[in-house]
């Protein structure tokens, strides 16, 4: 386990016994730093990984996690991540020369804290882009940080709890707006924001963001010219002096990956997620493996990988989800990946939101622009007669979607056109939780339009694809995957050579009104860029899209993993009705058709899987009490 945690407080003498309890929790031997009177201590573990890196240097301490790369301001040899020590010691020397704002420009997914004894002077920081969290809590006694959510209650002494001030919200939406966390009085640090500590005052500072230079070009073809140097750029940026890289490989977005870096003269190996069932396999992977004559390795991914994911899920992973499944399954890649010597994966994260891919969000964009035209009487009409529980009993998971997309139909844009997934509805909850719930500090509908301010100028299609990318699933997914096996885990896809280039490409180059070969799956330009400089054969290009969410987790909650489902949620902080629980889990004919018909990840279990998450939150809680 890799990680990071501290505490700034007076007259610090129980540190010890706060290391033993997270190494004992993680099942870890975890290091530590502390400063000669005590007061300001730091344990960390990197469990020989490479994302962890530490210096100290004329009275100063300075301990970063995660993946920086180039470019770097004044870096010259190599890559950043080639030795994580030698980067954390560049940055700490940076900090003597610059001060606070020393992380300015620099790019990458990180949290920080830096100790100077001279100043008398603690910060703690994380990236601009929120690719990695930091949490803490601020009290008269003392500051306690770390870069889990889970280790930051077994810093303090105090009780903490379950904050329930907005579970409707979490439990609708998978995500906490704002800095708030799933535990009382814990916070999330805000993205690109620093704290310090000095002489008992609190002060914050942002860093700035590196924001490369972006040139319009006026034709198709030099829009593609520039691509291709802006993604070549993107993957120099983010690659080791090593010579051998992982690529995690689903579609066409993380083959195109694994094609440059073979471009750029490196030996890749991909892996897969490998199922039983080879309707959920990721198709031409093979071919991919013959056309290149890279190294492939089938991640096998069965009932037993789930199971041990879902019952450790809550020390690794930041959020909860209704797909833990997908991050347990790139975990486990990732740790296969670890075993077979590699310290360094990239992955094809993050193309579908800066090209608009994903078909399902650009479907759902046309159809809450379009439905602004039907009457709201008969919205609410409709809206009545599925908010039934006989329909929701027999029918399951479809009778939820139709509801929540009725009620996404009585909003006003930009809020209609935003945020588009919900798991439990006012209605659900209702029926589910036996008690009325916590009174929300801030009403749902509320906390939406709030997220949904400074959008206005967004088109309905950018809208739908920022609204997706809230929840931050692929964040949390790289940030617990990279947590687990310490590996530098990065994307090209989120350099902001790339995702800066692809907001000047006009949407009719990504998702064209006319009729083209990626119609159905959009990023028109990419493609037609790949095509130009001949990186990947048609067949792959041009395959059908496969959500790499997809996976047969529903026959195994309902089948082998139900009784560890049923006890695991008996953690929940509040009453639940069984039956309601059970009929989750309990197959349906309509979920069948949904998963073969409408969905493009195939599953239907997203209610049962945010409760189990949700829980696992509540039971370590538990075991620090």
């Amino acid at each position: 386990m890799n990680l990071f945690f501290g505490v700034v407080s007076q007259g610090n003498k129980n540190f010890d016994k706060v290391q033993t309890k997270i190494d004992t929790l993680y099942n870890i031997n975890s290091s530590h730093y502390a400063n000669t009177d005590g007061n300001i201590c730091c344990g960390y573990n990197s469990n020989g990984g490479s994302i962890v890196g530490k210096a100290e240097n004329d009275g100063i301490f300075f301990i970063y996690i995660g993946s920086l790369y180039k470019p770097m301001p004044g870096w010259t040899n190599g890559s950043p991540m080639d030795t994580p020590d030698e980067t954390a010691l560049f940055l700490l020397r940076r900090y003597k020369k610059k001060g606070k704002s020393f992380m300015d420009n620099v790019l990458g997914s990180y949290a920080f804290f830096l100790f100077d004894a001279e100043k008398d002077l603690s910060m703690i920081g994380s990236d601009p882009d929120g690719f990695r969290k930091l949490y803490y809590r601020y009290e008269n006694e003392g500051l306690y940080f770390s870069t889990t959510l889970l280790s930051t209650p077994f810093l303090i002494d105090k009780k903490t709890e379950i904050n329930r001030s907005m579970e409707d919200f979490l439990l609708g939406y998978e995500f906490l707006p704002g800095t708030k966390t799933i535990y009382k009085d814990i916070f999330s640090l805000k993205p690109g924001k620093t704290i310090s500590l000095k002489k008992n005052k609190i002060s914050e500072f942002c860093i700035k963001k590196f924001k490369p230079k972006i040139e319009k070009k006026a034709s198709e073809n030099d829009l593609i010219d520039s691509l291709y140097k802006s993604f070549l750029n993107a993957i120099e940026d983010q690659c080791p002096s090593t010579e051998k890289v992982a690529v995690l490989l689903g579609g066409f977005d993380s083959a195109l990956v694994a094609s440059i870096l073979k471009k750029m003269g490196k030996k890749v190996e991909t892996f897969t997620f490998c199922f039983e069932k080879s309707q959920y396999n990721q198709k031409n992977t093979d071919y991919l493996k013959t056309f290149y004559g890279i190294e492939h390795t089938w991640v096998k991914i069965d009932q037993a990988v789930i199971l041990n994911g879902l019952s450790k899920y809550a020390l690794y992973f930041n959020q909860v989800t209704s797909s833990p499944h997908y991050i347990i399954q790139t975990a486990e890649a990732c740790r296969i990946m670890r075993n077979k010597g590699y310290r360094n994966c990239l992955t094809g994260h993050g193309c579908d939101e800066i090209f608009l891919g994903y078909p399902n969000v650009h479907n759902r964009a046309k159809f809450f622009l379009n439905i602004s035209k039907t009457p709201k009487s008969l919205i609410k009409f409709l809206y009545t007669i599925v908010s039934n529980s006989i329909l929701e009993k027999y029918f399951g998971h479809p009778i939820r979607f139709i509801r929540n997309f009725l009620n996404i139909a009585k909003r006003d844009m930009p809020v209609r056109g935003h945020i588009s997934n919900r798991i439990f509805d006012d209605f659900s909850l209702k029926r589910m939780r036996l008690e009325t719930g916590p009174n929300q500090s801030i009403d749902s509908e509320t906390l939406l339009e709030s997220l949904a301010i400074g959008l206005e100028e967004l088109s309905p299609l950018r809208l739908a694809y920022h609204g997706k990318a809230m929840p931050g699933l692929s964040k949390t997914n790289i940030e617990g995957s990279a947590n687990i096996s310490g590996l530098n885990i990065v994307s090209p896809y989120f350099h902001p050579s790339l995702t800066n280039f692809s907001t000047v490409i006009p949407e009719e180059l990504l998702r064209p009104t006319k009729k083209t070969k990626s119609a159905i799956t959009g990023k028109y330009i990419l493609m037609k860029m790949v095509e130009k400089y001949n990186l990947l054969p048609n067949e792959i290009i041009y395959q059908k899209k496969a959500s790499p969410v997809a996976s047969p987790v529903d026959s195994w909650y309902s089948g082998a993993l139900e009784s560890f489902i049923l006890e695991s949620i008996k953690e929940l902080p509040f009453e639940y009705d069984r039956k309601y629980v059970e009929r989750l889990l309990k197959p349906k004919f309509t979920e069948k058709l949904f998963r073969d018909h409408i969905s493009i990840g195939s599953y239907t279990s997203n209610a049962i899987a945010v409760l189990v998450t949700y829980a696992s939150f509540a039971k370590y809680l538990k075991q620090n009490h």
